[in-house]
């Protein structure tokens, strides 16, 4: 999709192509102006009434509940021994507004939204709620667009740092369950030695070998080197501890 907007008011400041954004969410809208219309927000549409898009409050209604769907399935298949209180808790540290605004700044979402005068002036582009809004919106453009299932592959990619810094703090993280077997069984901490990185930026992944008492004991490979890290620790812990069965879970 090859559309130029420009912001009638913000500086004469050309938007960035809407395929920028494609590629980094990873999809290809069949029709764009969904997409347009998830960023659109209503300042803009009321400062410029020959606007024939609206603005994106429906969407974001929808992108709410598509939001919620996606992320319980997502943890509902993730953790499979997880009781329903620590899923249901997991999925509200995740759809808060501050750490959807988190996202929408790491995909670069502000740069391509449409705000009226006084709304770009004051800042709206960096604010929680115009942020999370917005990434609602565009998450219902996608469910609109391309179905479920591919909104749900969406969700899990943008969100993944997400996934492990929450689960971390509120699920036992295996590289700490996994320091405390070993300090018991070896009397030493394990080592995390990475030995490859594949790719380029969203691209990339990395391999990182689980070393105990100098010898290589498993391997992880992620998108990122602390799920590397992770995914090894949870293969080791399916062999060392006697909580095998709930620690062999994917972080990915």
């Amino acid at each position: 999709m090859k559309i130029h907007l420009y912001y009638k008011y913000q500086h004469i400041r050309p938007i960035k192509h809407y395929s920028c954004l494609e590629n980094i969410l990873k999809v290809q809208f069949e029709d764009p102006l969904l997409l347009i219309n998830a960023l659109t927000h209503s300042t803009y549409v009321s400062e410029n009434s020959d606007v024939s898009i609206g603005d994106n409050e429906r969407l974001e209604f929808l992108g709410d509940a598509v939001l919620d769907a996606g992320i319980s399935n997502i943890i509902f298949k993730k953790y499979p021994n997880v009781k329903e209180g620590i899923l249901t808790q997991i999925r509200a540290k995740i759809v808060k507004g501050t750490s959807l605004a988190s996202v929408a700044k790491r995909i670069n979402l502000a740069d391509y939204l449409l705000l009226g005068k006084g709304e770009y002036k004051s800042g709206g582009k960096d604010k929680t709620s115009i942020l999370s809004n917005a990434l609602e919106a565009v998450l219902a453009a996608i469910f609109i667009d391309k179905g479920f299932e591919a909104t749900q592959n969406i969700i899990f990619n943008i969100f993944e740092e997400d996934f492990i810094k929450i689960t971390e703090t509120t699920i036992k993280d295996p590289k700490s369950k996994l320091q405390e077997i070993v300090q018991s069984k070896f009397n030493q901490l394990p080592e995390y030695k990475l030995t490859n990185k594949y790719g380029e930026g969203n691209s990339s992944l990395f391999t990182t070998a689980l070393i105990i008492d100098g010898k290589e004991y498993t391997r992880g490979t992620g998108k990122s080197k602390l799920i590397s890290e992770m995914k090894a620790a949870n293969k080791a812990l399916y062999y060392l501890s006697e909580d095998a069965e709930y620690y062999n879970c994917s972080f990915e």
